[in-house]
């Protein structure tokens, strides 16, 4: 759909997002927007009165996130940058009033959507049932990323315990027990990923 991509994109910049910052403000509807991600890495996710927060989906590049708020006009997630990202607000009524004529936009739209939520029930499960271990050696292996190092994963113990709704005591507590066992390494910045295989097999809970 090149045509419809250029008149989706017609007139937006790329903005720059240190990490850290909030990209949508769930449950604001002046801060309602379709948002592609043109490179880094963003989180959506959902949180309760007393603070406690629980991941709903990752979007990296190339992945866009605002739709189901924008659609629904309900679900206030909130979505914030894991890393430095760059991204694309596109025109949200633009938006709603070309997919509501063109059938083409429409249908990616509707499997996208379908797409998220079949993730969403892949990642609500996973947070039900998987005990705390392979919770965060699942988030661990999902905010990874590919660097000369290997698989480095930028973020704090306290982002994990919001990202699987556990405590910062808990999630360091068994990323010690990860690191003591060579599946984890500490290094200048981060946490290396010394072995990807492992950590995947934990985070099917099969440990």
């Amino acid at each position: 759909m090149p045509e419809v991509s250029a008149r989706l994109l017609e007139g937006t910049r790329v903005e720059s997002t240190p990490a850290g910052s909030v990209v949508l403000r769930g449950g604001n509807p002046n801060d309602q927007a379709v948002v592609l991600v043109v490179a880094g890495l963003v989180r959506a996710f959902v949180h309760s009165r007393d603070g406690r927060q629980a991941t709903a989906r990752y979007a990296a590049e190339g992945e866009i996130v605002g739709l189901p708020p924008l659609l629904a006009e309900t679900m206030p997630i909130m979505v914030s940058a894991v890393t430095d990202t760059l991204l694309v607000r596109l025109p949200t009524e633009r938006f709603k009033a070309m997919a509501s004529r063109d059938a083409a936009l429409a249908w990616a739209t509707a499997r996208y959507l379908a797409q998220q939520v079949s993730n969403g029930n892949e990642t609500l499960s996973a947070d039900i049932f998987l005990p705390i271990r392979s919770r965060i050696a699942r988030h661990l292996l999902d905010l990874a990323q590919r660097e000369p190092a290997g698989l480095v994963v930028h973020v704090r113990h306290q982002h994990i315990a919001d990202a699987i709704g556990s405590v910062r005591e808990v999630v360091s507590r068994e990323m010690k027990r990860l690191q003591t066992a060579g599946l984890l390494m500490r290094i200048d910045d981060g946490v290396l990923i010394a072995n990807p295989a492992e950590l995947h097999r934990i985070a099917s809970g099969e440990d």
